[in-house]
């Protein structure tokens, strides 16, 4: 497929045309059906959503699509709400039977976490051909679950292998077409990310834990009625690392991501990421939610400016040999319980 390709990469920016007045419509329509719908409108919104951000989301001039019908998204919904109330009513009056149902949905996890990353992956279009994944169930059961539980008995210190191994196996089942994405992610950034995070948390639990002691107030903590909420102090760098690892991930996944001869670059900042979530949840609190839209779409415009496609051939190559079956397939998938996984 490559041997024809020139030498000279050509960088391809991720581009998106939202605008705030316009998402600002769609969005307030679907609020307002939604609530008097009782929620069934719910679905035709979250379609309505997608194929705004997906449509003007552009790379080398063509938008991609969203194309999930909402029924099928509705049965998933009404699938998750069934089970929540067979659940409710079971252990209300039969509070024993809890660990079954704790048990059952441990077995059917890895299988929703498949249908869920399939069903986005093959709704999901660029120059009329669809994405797909092709991940197993077996495969999903070890990477996020019997993996991760077992990282409990090494204090949790593999669990950024664990993350490193999850990523990997995403995108190395991913495909664009028949062409297949292919990650060399490894560990290490990732165990460097983690290990600043836990060097700043580490020590703002330290300098926090030196000014209770040091200024008397854990003598009085008994009589102080703040004293329940002082560990709330923390929370900004919870959230702060939390935004640190998370644009770190995303970069060195996004970075050791190739399709074909084809490769992705990030540069997410920290800073500028944490800033926008700081600002977006102020400006959502002081408009009692009104600009919820505005806040979704400069994310989205920061995320798109972020991303990088390094094309060292023709894109046109991956439409070739398109096949009409795999875009049926999306039309068979339900949206089960309307689960997210993903990077």
């Amino acid at each position: 497929m490559s041997q024809n390709l020139p030498q000279h990469p050509t960088v391809h920016p991720f581009e998106f045309h939202g605008k705030s007045g316009e998402f600002f419509k769609i969005w307030i329509v679907n609020i307002c059906l939604t609530i008097l719908t009782l929620g069934i409108y719910s679905a035709w919104a979250k379609v309505r959503t997608h194929q705004y951000f997906y449509g003007n989301t552009t790379l080398a001039g063509s938008s991609f699509e969203y194309t999930a019908k909402p029924i099928t998204i509705l049965k998933g919904r009404l699938l998750a709400v069934f089970v929540i109330i067979i659940y409710s009513v079971s252990t209300t009056f039969f509070p024993l039977i809890t660990p079954v149902f704790i048990i059952a949905f441990l077995i059917i996890l890895p299988w929703l976490i498949c249908r869920s990353l399939k069903f986005r992956a093959v709704n999901t279009r660029y120059r009329n051909l669809s994405f797909n994944f092709h991940g197993t169930y077996g495969q999903a059961f070890c990477n996020y679950l019997l993996f991760p539980l077992l990282s409990a008995f090494t204090l949790y210190l593999v669990y950024p292998l664990i993350m490193a191994i999850q990523n990997r196996w995403y995108i190395d089942n991913s495909s664009y077409g028949k062409t297949r994405f292919k990650s060399n992610l490894s560990a290490k950034p990732i165990y460097f990310a983690c290990f600043i995070g836990a060097v700043v948390i580490i020590a703002a639990l330290a300098g926090f834990l030196g000014y209770i002691f040091n200024s008397g107030v854990i003598n009085n903590i008994e009589n102080d009625p703040i004293a329940p909420f002082i560990g709330m102090a923390l929370l900004p760098v919870y959230y702060a690392v939390y935004v640190y690892v998370h644009s770190r991930v995303i970069n060195a996944t996004m970075n050791s991501t190739k399709l074909d001869e084809h490769s992705f670059e990030s540069s997410l900042k920290a800073r500028k990421l944490l800033w926008l979530l700081l600002t977006n949840t102020l400006a959502i609190m002081i408009s009692l939610g009104l600009l919820i839209p505005w806040t979704h779409i400069r994310m989205a415009r920061y995320k798109a400016e972020c991303t990088q496609f390094i094309a060292t051939g023709d894109l046109e190559e991956f439409t070739r040999g398109a096949s009409d079956k795999q875009n049926a397939l999306g039309e068979e998938l339900g949206d089960v319980m309307d689960l997210e996984f993903g990077i």
